[in-house]
This record gives structure tokens, sequence and C-alpha cells, in this order.
């Protein structure tokens, strides 16, 4: 709450010169959001986005980034329920991730041809922790690509574990945030986010402790 406050107060003083507000919050993009961010923080770097985008005298074009974080972080932060989510199946049959039902529902944001999603597939589909859990019915893996179902994505989706499911959908961007790939979320059996954008490292090591 102090961190908050003292944000609010910054952004207060600073909004009123529009060059300024948008330096500050291109600093907070790379301290708090950014790829290489050291630490990420959705609820600090949101008031900033929001400043730029209710602040008059700053451009469109600036402030349209920061405008697309602002809608998709306000719909999938850690503690919110998930987003849900309507995407196409192999057999080109619609489905929607809130009918997807297990303990713990991993959703995993991928793309066919990415080497970090090809290595993070292979590593799920052979972890036998993952497997068990699987098999006892804990755990669900919900495999999106962030495209239309074209033929090329059935074809390589087929050879992905059956006990996954498999989906595609090009307005997975417009509601998770997706700045790592692939993007992995946790989920509860209400849906609700426990983790989001996790490696497949830590993704790992929290399995094996489910």
């Amino acid at each position: 709450d102090t961190t908050i406050m003292s944000i609010n107060k910054l952004i207060k003083e600073v909004q009123k010169k529009p060059k300024n507000m948008l330096t500050l919050t291109q600093i907070a993009e790379e301290t708090l959001y950014g790829d290489s961010a050291l630490f990420w923080s959705d609820e600090l770097y949101i008031p900033f986005a929001k400043a730029v985008v209710e602040t008059k005298k700053i451009s469109k074009e600036h402030k349209a980034r920061f405008a697309y974080h602002v809608e998709v972080l306000e719909q999938s932060q850690v503690g919110m329920t998930a987003y849900p989510l309507s995407f196409t199946n192999e057999q080109g049959e619609k489905q929607n991730l809130k009918d997807t039902s297990a303990t713990f529902i991993l959703l995993f944001i991928n793309e066919t041809d990415c080497d970090d999603c090809i290595m993070a597939r292979a590593r799920m589909a052979t972890n036998i922790k993952i497997q068990q859990l699987i098999n006892e019915g804990k755990l669900l893996i919900v495999s999106i690509n962030p495209t239309e179902a074209d033929d090329e994505w059935k074809e390589i989706a087929s050879k992905y574990p059956s006990s996954w499911i498999k989906g595609a959908s090009p307005e997975v961007d417009s509601h998770f945030d997706m700045r790592m790939t692939p993007s992995i979320y946790l989920l509860d059996k209400k849906h609700t986010i426990l983790a989001k954008n996790i490696d497949i490292n830590t993704l790992i090591a929290t399995i094996s402790r489910l």
C-alpha cells in the first residue's frame, strides 16, 4: 500500500509534464515489465502505463503499447480468474478454457517452431511426475497456439501427447500476458491464476512439489 501511494504521488507530480511522464513510464516498463527486467511486478507497473494512457498531451502512437499492456495485464494477473478463452481444437471443433477441469490446469501458450517451445514440450511430455499427475486426473495440460487452426498446425499438434488438450486461438494475446515464449500459466480447479510466465525449469520444480 505504501509503495502504491508513493507511485501515485510521483505520477501526480510528473504527469504535469507529458514528456517526463512518458520517459518515466518507459523506465518503469524496462524495470518492472520488460523482457530483461530483474523484477516483474504487474501491480507496480500498471499505474505508470495507465498514467500515460490518461495523459492527454501524449500522442496515440506513444500510448498504443501501454494501452495494450494495461488491457492484457488487467485480465491476467496472479489471483485473477483466467479469461474463458475460446479456441479451435485439432478436430476443428470449438472449445473453451472454462470448460476444462482438473485439480491443476497448465495453460501452455506456445508456437510450433519456437526452439524454447519445442524444448518445453519435450520436457513436459517425458516428465514422469507430470505424466503421473495427468493419469491421476490431478493435472491437465491445455496447449494453445496463438494462430489460426490451419492444416500445418493440426499436423504438428497431432504429435503432441494424446492426454493434452490442443487448441489454436489468434485472440490469446488479447487476454493473456505473453511476454515470454512459451508463456506458461498454472491455474487451480477454479481457474484462478496461481503463477504466470514461469520458465520450464521453474515449472518442473513446481510440479514436483504438487
